[in-house]
């Protein structure tokens, strides 16, 4: 055989393997979805980290925080169909969607919540300007004769889920030792990072 046959025979070889090679790919690119890899910043982890699958990408947009509420009813109950909401103002001037934070807290209870706020980066301490607090206390619809009905928060602490404060009416020496009165006249307060 000479070089001209050999080299024709090796082209050929090589073009069904890269052939084979390219259709695999596609096969395992089809079956894993993959996208563009795509550098992102995670200011929760204060680095960067990229991403290749379709799965890392939705999980990008869809970033969630952990934040946990502790609160402490004083003398006047959070009970008759009536809740709490909290959201998480930004340094930007945004803030986040309203979490519920539930109803049905007796008088001086303690209650814990773990909530979670659904955005497209992780919510770092640092992006975190105040805390705003609802009391939904208007009067349940079908009953006539209620009225507004009143809330007292004692204490409250929010931080993110690993620990770190967002705010404590502990360390608030206007709100140490009652942090809100919730009426028809005040609906919510905002509450500054410390």
């Amino acid at each position: 055989m000479n070089i001209l046959n050999k080299a024709i025979i090796g082209f050929a070889l090589t073009t069904m393997v890269v052939s084979a090679v390219v259709s695999n790919l596609s096969s395992v690119s089809a079956q894993t979805s993959l996208v563009p890899l795509k550098l992102y910043w995670s200011s929760q982890r204060g680095d960067n980290f990229t991403t290749a699958t379709t799965r890392g990408k939705s999980a990008i947009a869809k970033a969630k925080t952990n934040v946990m509420v502790r609160m402490t009813t004083g003398s006047d109950d959070l009970r008759g169909g009536n809740n709490a909401f909290i959201s998480l103002n930004l340094v930007d001037g945004t803030s986040t969607r309203e979490v519920n934070l539930g109803g049905g807290f007796g008088q001086n209870s303690v209650v814990t919540q773990r909530v979670t706020f659904t955005s497209k980066n992780p919510i770092s301490p640092n992006q975190i300007s105040s805390v705003t607090i609802r009391h939904d206390g208007r009067p349940r619809p079908g009953h006539p004769f209620d009225g507004y009905d009143n809330w007292d928060l004692q204490r409250i602490s929010v931080s993110l889920a690993d620990g770190r404060n967002i705010y404590n009416s502990v360390n608030d020496s206007a709100r140490r030792r009652f942090v809100q009165r919730f009426t028809g006249q005040t609906r919510q307060i905002v509450l500054f990072r410390q």
